[in-house]
């Protein structure tokens, strides 16, 4: 049974303010996460920017378990 709430694909504000709450760099981050500082740094473009790429709902869930994050 699945509580019913949405976890929609954050916006690349929501990446920063993710990384920096925790207090990592854009390569910190991106070793914690598994994957590369090029992945880190299209999440958090801007979407207008053309270089943007939207993290999947499920990577985001565990971005954040993987940081302990509460939000």
């Amino acid at each position: 049974m699945t509580s019913g709430k949405s976890n929609p694909q954050p916006l690349p504000e929501e990446v920063v303010a993710l990384r920096e709450r925790h207090g990592l760099t854009q390569t910190e981050a991106a070793e914690r996460w598994m994957t590369t500082i090029n992945t880190v740094k299209k999440w958090e473009s801007p979407l207008e920017s053309g270089n943007n790429r939207r993290v999947h709902p499920l990577m985001w869930w565990a971005m954040k378990r993987k940081l302990g994050d509460k939000t």
